[in-house]
């Protein structure tokens, strides 16, 4: 809620400034606008003038009419030195007092060689000025006796006692009717505000509705305190003095209340219904308290300071009043870092920390910097302030403006990048997005999408924070714009920007071979479907990519080391000799490197093939120019040399054999067999299921074998490349059935015991002894169990 009372309304400081204004005004300005008095001798002969020339000077400069004469005047003097003599006007008698304002202050010290001496002696100087200032200041207040006689004197001269009854009477009507209208305003707008305070409107435009109200209704009472002021002012039509006193005042107290009511409306922390941001009451509060504070004792620091001037204290004490103005507001900035240091601290330091195992070096290098900020950075504010305090105290030329230029530099760059990058962020999200047609006509194009993404947006983060470190040093006076103006700083972008159009040819083209090569190989023929492309075009594009990749590879490391001033002609010699040395020293890489070109020409090994190279068999997973890969069916896998393939089996050429030997028994009748095994073999193919992997009908050869125990019957079913193996699975999983149906039986080794006969024919009798077993007899009289 807002206040009823302007004193109060800022806190604490106002009444402290206003009775520092107060006290001024009581004290100081009729010594500046009078000499001293009871002063002898040595300030009339210092100035050449009289105390009565001085009086009549002062009455000059606080009449209106003869203080324009007086400067008509002093420029026609000006005028005349510089025409050579021209007339000048009448003036009166006093206006050699500007002869003294000629006198040339204190010789400067003539230039040291030395600028650490030089900034030492700034720096000494600038403190000298400062404690005489606040000297000079303190003198008024501690030499109570000689105020007393001053005060008496100003009492007893009516001139000088009606100028400061002037004054003060109406700079005190004047603030007077203006806080009983500012009063009266409050009381008026009071429950109007509340009203609007409580309200919530959900469509933004109702709510902007109200927020407006809310400014009209704050505003009153402040514009009713500066026009009761003026038109007290208007009213009682006072002099220079208090007219420009009460302006400084009016203004000064606007401008604090229009920074307490910007943000009393922005933070609203009496309201939460109201308040715009998402902040909780507290933090609202204790950001509006801080703000008020710190507004008004800059804005009322600057009034003390203008009223300073104007009353025409010395330049020193002005300086004085200045820099315990600017004190109080860096130590209150200061205070304010202190009181945030944790909550800053872990701000800082976040709370996103990945696991030790997962952590790349680059997140833990992120990490580290931020928690390490995140301790020191009070101490860099506290430097900062200290360091800003003392340029503007010690008025450092273009120092201070530097240093706020530089700040609100640094502040700005800082917070367009963060709207650029959440800008890219999310752009480039949409950029890169596949539409589903696209996604299915180009399966891999949306895969290399994303793989380029993060590349990109890295690119262009990387570019961002070159080009905001530029325009931070230029604001804080580093001529980055000169330098690369610069013949090196132009030198130098062209190779930066040589390099980069280099890596981003080099990935397009390499982009483009890839893309080209995958859509050959997958794109939909007539009737949708990707077409079976030979083993040969599946293994030989994909190495021709590597070797683009490679040649474009080599050819940009080359380009870039160019440009950044690397001599290529002995590294091109040496590459030369490094390929002599391989042709003689690596006879068994170029062996693999050519036995691979003649496999991959010749198409005997393709990739996806179930293979058998010299008793390594498995499916082929990868060839490159110099090994084959092979996984077998437990899943190991075996990298061979071309130069060690000696023989190769190749089981997925064309079209495969499930060949069968099956054993029946002497006693069963082999036609029959075989005619069964046909019918079974005509309605295996018939199966929708296994019609696809089964080329021909099955091809019956007969009988193979009459082995010791069974006659073995051949036939092979012809199948798909890789499915001969399935359909025998299949197929003697069914014949097994069949045969166990019609009771055929498939035997399995006997062996027939001889015992020899005479010569009669008669057989030995065979005598078998029975064994019996050893089992004890039961008891006739078991004990009894106890009970």
């Amino acid at each position: 809620m807002i206040r009823l009372f302007f004193l109060s309304s800022l806190g604490a400081p106002r009444p402290f400034i206003l009775a520092l204004l107060l006290a001024m005004l009581a004290v100081v300005p009729a010594g500046a606008q009078q000499p001293a008095p009871a002063q002898s001798g040595p300030p009339a002969s210092a100035t050449g003038m009289s105390a009565a020339e001085l009086n009549t000077l002062a009455d000059q400069l606080e009449n209106e009419t003869e203080r324009r004469r007086l400067i008509e005047t002093l420029r026609a003097l000006s005028a005349a030195q510089r025409g050579g003599g021209q007339p000048l006007p009448a003036q009166p008698a006093p206006a050699k007092a500007a002869e003294p304002a000629k006198a040339p202050g204190p010789a400067a010290a003539p230039a040291e060689d030395d600028p650490g001496a030089a900034i030492v002696d700034t720096v000494v100087e600038h403190v000298r000025r400062a404690g005489s200032g606040m000297a000079a200041l303190g003198a008024v207040f501690s030499d109570l006796p000689a105020l007393q006689t001053w005060l008496t004197q100003q009492w007893e001269n009516p001139k000088r006692r009606a100028l400061w009854a002037d004054v003060l009477l109406k700079l005190g009507a004047t603030l007077a009717v203006a806080v009983a209208l500012q009063a009266i305003a409050f009381l008026l707008i009071r429950r109007p505000l509340a009203a609007l305070e409580v309200r919530k409107s959900n469509p933004l435009w109702l709510a902007s509705l109200f927020l407006l109200l809310r400014i009209l209704l704050a505003i009153i009472p402040t514009a009713a305190f500066a026009l009761a002021a003026y038109g007290t002012l208007w009213l009682l039509a006072p002099n220079n003095l208090t007219r420009d006193i009460a302006q400084i005042i009016v203004l000064a107290f606007v401008a604090t209340r229009a920074v307490d009511i910007g943000t009393q409306m922005l933070l609203a922390p009496d309201a939460a219904l109201s308040r715009s941001l998402r902040l909780d009451g507290e933090t609202a509060a204790y950001i509006h308290v801080w703000l008020r504070r710190l507004s008004a004792v800059g804005i009322f620091g600057y009034a003390i300071v203008r009223i300073a001037q104007r009353i025409r204290i010395p330049a020193d004490g002005v300086d004085a009043i200045a820099t315990l103005a600017g004190f109080i507001f860096a130590f209150l900035l200061a205070v304010l870092v202190l009181q945030n240091r944790a909550a800053v601290a872990a701000r800082i330091r976040g709370s996103d920390v990945p696991a030790a195992d997962t952590a790349s070096p680059r997140s833990n290098a992120v990490r580290l910097l931020r928690h390490r900020t995140g301790d020191i950075w009070h101490a860099l504010a506290l430097l900062y302030i200290g360091a800003t305090f003392a340029v503007w105290a010690f008025d450092v030329s273009g120092g201070f403006a530097l240093i706020l230029r530089g700040t609100l530099a640094t502040l700005g760059v800082l917070i367009l990048v963060r709207v650029i990058l959440f800008a890219i962020e999310h752009g480039l999200g949409g950029l890169f997005a596949v539409r589903p047609e696209t996604r299915h006509r180009f399966p891999g194009l949306e895969a290399r999408a994303n793989r380029y993404l993060p590349l990109l947006l890295g690119s262009l983060r990387l570019l961002l924070y070159v080009v905001a470190t530029f325009a931070i040093l230029q604001a804080w006076g580093i001529d980055t714009l000169g330098w690369l103006g610069s013949s090196t700083g132009r030198n130098l972008a062209g190779r930066v920007t040589t390099i980069l159009l280099v890596v981003v040819v080099t990935l397009v083209l390499w982009e483009v071979t890839g893309a080209g090569i995958e859509y050959y190989l997958t794109r939909p023929g007539r009737d949708g479907q990707p077409p079976m492309r030979s083993g040969r075009v599946r293994t030989l594009l994909p190495l021709l990519r590597r070797f683009v990749s490679i040649v474009l590879g080599l050819i940009a490391a080359l380009i870039v080391l160019s440009e950044l001033g690397i001599n290529i002609a002995p590294l091109l010699a040496g590459a030369g000799v490094i390929g002599l040395a391989i042709g003689f020293g690596a006879q068994t890489l170029v062996k693999d490197v050519i036995t691979g070109i003649f496999i991959l020409a010749e198409e005997t090994v393709s990739v996806g093939d179930i293979v058998d190279l010299g008793g390594n068999g498995g499916v082929v997973e990868d060839i490159s120019i110099r090994t084959i890969r092979l996984r077998d069916t437990e899943g190991v896998v075996h990298v061979i040399p071309f130069s060690e393939v000696t023989r190769i089996k190749n089981m997925t050429r064309g079209y495969a054999q499930a060949l069968f030997d099956i054993g029946i028994s002497y006693r069963e009748d082999v036609d029959a067999v075989i005619e069964e095994i046909r019918k079974l073999g005509a309605e295996f193919r018939g199966e929708p299921e296994w019609a696809a992997r089964i080329l021909e009908d099955l091809e019956m050869w007969g009988v193979n074998e009459l082995a010791d125990s069974a006659v073995v019957i051949r036939f092979r079913i012809k199948t798909q490349p890789a499915q001969q193996w399935s359909v025998k699975r299949e197929f003697s999983k069914r014949l097994k059935k069949r045969f166990d149906e019609l009771g055929i039986e498939m035997p399995f080794p006997h062996r027939t015991l001889y015992f020899g006969v005479d010569k009669a024919g008669n057989a030995p009798p065979v005598r078998l002894a029975r064994a019996q077993a050893n089992v004890p007899e039961a008891e006739s009289d078991p004990k009894p169990v106890p009970e």
